[in-house]
C-alpha cells in the first residue's frame, strides 16, 4: 500500500493560532504552532520540518525573523500567508503569496491554502502573490437571496466551510459581489467556466458537475 504524504501547515502566531489550527487538523493537515521565530527554529531543526505551508502572523513583535527563516532556513519555501498586524503593516509583503488583513476568518484562509497548494502542485504558483490576496473580513459571507440559494447547492461538492469563500472570491473576480448576484451573472460563470474552475480543486469533480447542473435547472 501506498502512503499518502499529508500537507504540513506551521502557524506562527500568538492567540490565534488555536482557531487556525484547529481547522487545518480537523481537515488533514499535520499542523506545528509556533509563537515566535525562537520556537520556530527550534520546530525546524528539532523536526526537520520542510512545510508544505506557513502562515505568519505579523503581530509578532519579531514577525521579520520568522518571515526570514522561513524563506532562508528551510530548503524548499512553503507557500507563505501574511496576517496583517494592527496597524495594517506586512513586512515583506512581495515576498508573501497571499495576505489576509483582521479579522481573519479561518474558513477562507483554508480555502485560500488549499487553493494555493493545488496552484503549486500544477506549477502556477507565482512567487509573491499580492495579485491572489484574499482578506478574511467577515466569519460568514452575507448575500441576497440567490446567493445562499448556490451557496447551498455548492455545499454538495464542496466542504461547507468553503462554499461561501469560493463563490463570493468567484464573484469579486466578475467584478461584482454577494449582496449584488443576479441571474446573469450566474449565468455568464457558468457558461465561460469560471465558477467550475474556481470550485475544481476543493472538491470532487463528479459532485461539482452535479451542482452546477442544478443551478442550471434554477436559472432556467
Amino acid at each position: 500500500m501506498t502512503s499518502v504524504e499529508l500537507p504540513t501547515l506551521i502557524i506562527v502566531a500568538g492567540a490565534s493560532a488555536s482557531a487556525i489550527e484547529a481547522l487545518f487538523g480537523k481537515r488533514g493537515f499535520v499542523t506545528y504552532v509556533a509563537g515566535g521565530a525562537e520556537a520556530l527554529a527550534r520546530i525546524i531543526e528539532v523536526s526537520d520540518l520542510t512545510p508544505s505551508a506557513a502562515v505568519l502572523d505579523f503581530e509578532l513583535p519579531d514577525a521579520d525573523q520568522a518571515l526570514n527563516i522561513l524563506i532562508h532556513a528551510i530548503e524548499h519555501k512553503p507557500v507563505l500567508i501574511g496576517i496583517a498586524s494592527s496597524d495594517g503593516l506586512l513586512i515583506g509583503e512581495n515576498l508573501l503569496d497571499s495576505a489576509f488583513m483582521r479579522p481573519v476568518d479561518p474558513a477562507r484562509l483554508f480555502a485560500r491554502v488549499v487553493q494555493l497548494l493545488a496552484e503549486r502542485k500544477k506549477g502556477r504558483l507565482r512567487s509573491g502573490g499580492r495579485h491572489k490576496r484574499l482578506t478574511g473580513i467577515v466569519a460568514v459571507v452575507k448575500g441576497n437571496r440567490l446567493f445562499h440559494i448556490i451557496e447551498r447547492e455548492l455545499t454538495t461538492a464542496v466542504p461547507r466551510v468553503n462554499a461561501g469563500a469560493i463563490l463570493e472570491k468567484a464573484l469579486r473576480d466578475l467584478g461584482t459581489d454577494p449582496r449584488s448576484l443576479k441571474e446573469r451573472d450566474l449565468e455568464h460563470m457558468l457558461a465561460t467556466g469560471s465558477l467550475a474552475r474556481a470550485l475544481e480543486d476543493f472538491g470532487d469533480p463528479n459532485a461539482i458537475v452535479s451542482a452546477l447542473d442544478r443551478i442550471k435547472e434554477i436559472l432556467s
